[in-house]
């Protein structure tokens, strides 16, 4: 009977790690999802002059559960905030508002 206990706490564990990795896997899935859409919505909210900080708006993971967006352009953040000079033009924060909110549906939380 105790070797018994013992595969079934082995097995539970083994399960319980299972179980683990997949709701990783469908987490990470669904980050990478809202990632791409938030890319899209700031590309789409993004004021256009050149199409330089439009086309600078990308992803780039960082591990398995978080991924960093936004724009390598030097002008990104005076856009976004503005200047005492320039009224900002938010492209980033409303998309990553967004971005939030879908995040949250897709994981079942609100």
């Amino acid at each position: 009977m105790g070797n018994t206990l013992t595969v079934d706490v082995v097995v539970a564990v083994n399960n319980t790690d299972r179980v683990l990795e997949e709701i990783t896997r469908l987490v990470s899935q669904a980050i990478q999802e809202v990632a791409d859409e938030l890319v899209n919505e700031a590309q789409a909210l993004a004021p256009v002059r050149t199409g330089a900080l439009r086309e600078s708006i990308h992803k780039e993971p960082i591990d398995e559960l978080n991924v960093a967006v936004g724009s390598d352009a030097e002008y990104a953040g005076y856009v976004e905030y503005g200047t005492s000079k320039m009224a900002a033009q938010p492209y980033l924060t409303p998309a990553a508002i967004s971005a939030r909110e879908k995040l949250k549906l897709k994981l079942g939380g609100g």
